[in-house]
């Protein structure tokens, strides 16, 4: 299962929004690039007519990115995710007979524009920020609730069956973060991603969907790397 034509679209759309956003805003005199690393957990579900009913499973993720201050309020943002896991636990199914656990990996590139401002003066800023994320899956595991551990790989004859090798995940969500003399800084971002995919052959294959659903909280680090914010 590939990433719809729709959601591609709609993902190209607004990254050209962002851009042409950066020619209609007046620039500060010296535009800012940060540097930055995030990391935190991870609470994912799976929604869908595939899941009757499942629980949420905790994981982590953490990202590499660059931000681009161009505008007094606007940045724009895009990043590396070496590893961020998903999945579900007690999945029930209409085509299993008992509740499955999977967890899922991914890498992930995610973009974003954030809307900026300051608040206590210039010592804290928040941001509200929406984009996309292209995933591509590196790894699957299932195992039936009643078992401690993961031993096996999810395949065309485990239930589930394979995992789709891309999603496109929708993010929106919002931080907050306490800037130091120079542009350097701490924050924490809350975000929510919702998956476009199905990620299961076997709920393809039926017509039923089984979709990501993800809260991820996470502590971000930047630095700036063109000089301060203006």
């Amino acid at each position: 299962m590939i990433v719809s034509r729709a959601a591609g679209r709609n993902f190209f759309r607004a990254i050209a929004a962002a851009f042409l956003l950066t020619l209609a805003l007046p620039a500060p005199a010296r535009a800012q690039v940060d540097f930055g690393i995030t990391a935190g957990p991870t609470i994912a579900n799976m929604s869908g007519s595939y899941v009757d009913n499942s629980i949420a499973t905790w994981g982590v993720a953490f990202v590499f990115y660059v931000e681009w201050h161009f505008a007094e309020h606007f940045s724009l943002e895009g990043g590396v995710s070496p590893l961020s896991q998903k999945g579900a636990f007690e999945v029930e199914s209409p085509l299993q007979g008992e509740a499955y656990d999977y967890r899922t990996t991914y890498f992930e590139i995610p973009i974003a524009v954030n809307y900026r401002n300051a608040f206590f003066g210039d010592l804290w800023g928040y941001r509200i920020f929406a984009g996309g994320s292209p995933a591509f899956s590196s790894g699957c595991d299932v195992k039936p609730s009643t078992q401690f551990s993961f031993d096996t790989e999810c395949s065309a004859e485990t239930p589930g069956g394979e995992l789709a090798g891309t999603d496109f995940l929708i993010q929106f969500g919002f931080g907050v973060d306490r800037l130091f003399r120079g542009g350097s800084g701490l924050g924490f971002d809350a975000r929510y991603s919702i998956g476009t995919s199905n990620l299961f052959s076997e709920a393809d294959e039926n017509g039923l969907t089984a979709k990501n659903g993800v809260l991820d909280l996470r502590v971000r680090f930047f630095l700036p790397i063109t000089g301060p914010r203006e």
